[in-house]
């Protein structure tokens, strides 16, 4: 039980830290919030109070309603200053948790990424970062902070009024909570069985999406659909019953507060007969009863939303806390000249994955500047594994890799990848125009450069024909993964951007495994352009892909197996 209580309280810290002072600007708003709740339920007591009192004495005065009335109009601008407080600052301390999320999903290390699933990942940034954000602006201020100030004021406010009716208010305030916490546990379980059925409800639908094509095409809808609608039930299920625990603590709250203020009545009526007290205070009294009942009720309820909280900040605090790129920043920046290409040096290099398949084993290579190497072999062979160490999404286990003799673990990450492009067998577009997409090529002048330099890369990629071709041209959108071109389309703007960087080194995997022969000639001539700008390595299993390398690696059981010069390069 103490395990788990400091495992909530650490979850809470935490995400308290990340949302800084931003959420220290929203506690406020809410503490604010809270006096203002009680100065309007003391204001309307004592008016109505005052009115009984001037009634039973046959007189009427408005003196005092001209006072409490300005004192009642005084404070809406402080309620709803404390609203506004809560609002902005929530919504910042917002937007720092999503941006952090965001920037640590882009960062965790290769391995991170191949063992999570994307939908978990959407559901932690989705789903359990929503609770952590309305407890940023809402849930703390309105579940807690609200109600505790609010109440503990009027229950203040009460033992002055009389000390016998404090006594009251505790006793069925305790009593509220007492009843209230039982249902704690069945809350807090149902809580956490939300949060892991949405994520799994997330994981299935984005599974039905990513393969919709398949789907519609094998008949499967049904089939698949039905998988979908289980979790869903189960998730409407489940959170049923949630509502169901929550509404029933909520009635019992309720109850136990009309219950309260008939003992008021009752016990203010007796009292008033024998002189011992003002019946007409019984008002001040009933109208801060409800912020009192409100606050003990809450004191359950705000431990069972402190578990919700905790339980999703968990999940949201993993993606913080899972393995990270090393990027090196303290480390040397990389600079190089474009103009005179770059050498690659790969000496003695092993890498695996795990322990049981060693995919590269003490790997020699030397590549010069401006020469095209292609890379053969089987799948597993390690071509698209020497690319990734290229890359820096791995370190080899032994050896070293240098470009021009510099070893880049002696680097910073982001700049090793400044002087690489990298194209993959399905080049990846942003749901943006085809101007935007051949632009990030230089990323350094993204929204800077001019339409001459862009059009020059799209024509030496032979892509400018068909974009000219398109009723909007430039400015055409490509669709959400690039679904309204085609995939030669698509890698020529990908080469497009090869051409407007001013990275030494081109890298390609699989280019042209899924193009039919006009697509792929069109890539050959493009790439017969790049060779004379960059170092280019290719990895390909077709013939007329690699004809034009000035040398062939054959990798196999680790390493170079066959070394050979193209029949161009003869």
């Amino acid at each position: 039980m103490k395990k788990e209580f400091r495992k909530i309280l650490s979850s809470l810290a935490r995400i308290t830290k990340i949302g800084g002072s931003p959420f220290m600007v929203s506690i406020l708003g809410g503490i604010i919030t809270g006096f203002g709740n009680f100065g309007i339920a003391y204001s309307l007591g004592y008016i109505s109070s005052e009115v009984i009192r001037q009634v039973s004495n046959q007189q009427f005065n408005l003196n005092q309603f001209y006072v409490f009335g300005g004192y009642f109009l005084l404070l809406i601008p402080v309620f709803y200053s404390g609203q506004m407080l809560n609002l902005t600052g929530g919504l910042k301390a917002e937007n720092r948790l999503k941006a952090r999320l965001v920037q640590a999903a882009l960062r965790h290390d290769e391995r991170t990424i191949k063992s999570g699933h994307s939908g978990d990942i959407m559901s932690r940034i989705t789903s359990d970062s929503t609770v952590v954000d309305n407890f940023y602006f809402q849930g703390l201020n309105y579940l807690v902070l609200t109600p505790f100030v609010s109440g503990l004021s009027s229950l203040i406010a009460i033992y002055f009024i009389d000390a016998r009716l404090f006594v009251i208010s505790l006793l069925f305030g305790v009593l509220s909570f007492i009843v209230s916490t039982r249902y704690s546990h069945k809350i807090q379980a149902t809580s956490k069985k939300i949060r892991l059925v949405a994520s799994s409800a997330t994981q299935v639908l984005s599974e039905i999406l990513h393969n919709a094509q398949f789907i519609k095409l094998n008949n499967l809808i049904e089939r698949i659909t039905s998988t979908y609608e289980q979790k869903n039930q189960e998730l409407s299920n489940t959170t049923f019953l949630m509502d169901k625990y929550n509404e029933t603590v909520q009635a019992i709250n309720q109850g136990i507060s009309l219950f309260t203020q008939v003992i008021y009545l009752l016990v203010c009526g007796y009292l008033s007969l024998n002189g011992n007290f003002e019946f007409a205070n019984v008002m001040i009294a009933i109208s801060l009863q409800a912020s009192i009942s409100g606050m003990f009720g809450n004191l359950s309820a705000s431990l069972n939303y402190f578990v919700e909280v905790s339980t999703a900040a968990s999940r949201v605090l993993e993606i913080l806390d899972a393995p990270m790129e090393d990027l090196r920043e303290q480390a040397k920046t990389l600079r190089m000249d474009s103009t005179l290409g770059a050498s690659i040096s790969i000496e003695n290099v092993s890498f695996n994955y795990n322990k049981e398949t060693r995919i590269l084993d003490q790997l020699n290579l030397s590549i010069e500047p401006f020469e095209t190497v292609a890379f053969v072999g089987e799948s597993g062979s390690g071509k698209t594994s020497l690319f990734r160490l290229l890359l820096g999404y791995y370190s080899p286990d032994a050896g070293v890799i240098r470009i021009d003799g510099k070893d880049l673990q002696d680097y910073s990450l982001s700049s090793i990848r400044k002087q690489m492009i990298y194209i993959q067998q399905e080049a990846p577009l942003f749901n943006r125009s085809i101007r935007d997409n051949i632009a990030l090529g230089d990323i350094d002048r993204w929204g800077e450069l001019s339409d001459e330099s862009i059009v020059k890369a799209a024509k030496e990629a032979n892509i400018h024909d068909f974009i000219m071709s398109l009723p909007e041209g430039y400015d055409t959108n490509v669709g959400e993964s690039a679904s309204l071109i085609s995939g030669g389309q698509r890698q020529r703007i990908a080469i497009a951007r090869a051409f407007i960087s001013h990275a030494p080194i081109l890298i390609m995997d699989e280019p042209t495994s899924a193009l039919d022969a006009a697509s792929e000639s069109l890539i050959q001539a493009s790439l017969n352009q790049l060779k004379l700008q960059k170092t280019i390595l290719i990895a390909a299993h077709r013939d007329v892909t690699i004809r034009n390398a000035d040398r062939i690696v054959l990798l196999k059981d680790g390493g170079i197996h066959q070394l050979l010069e193209s029949e161009t390069a003869k």
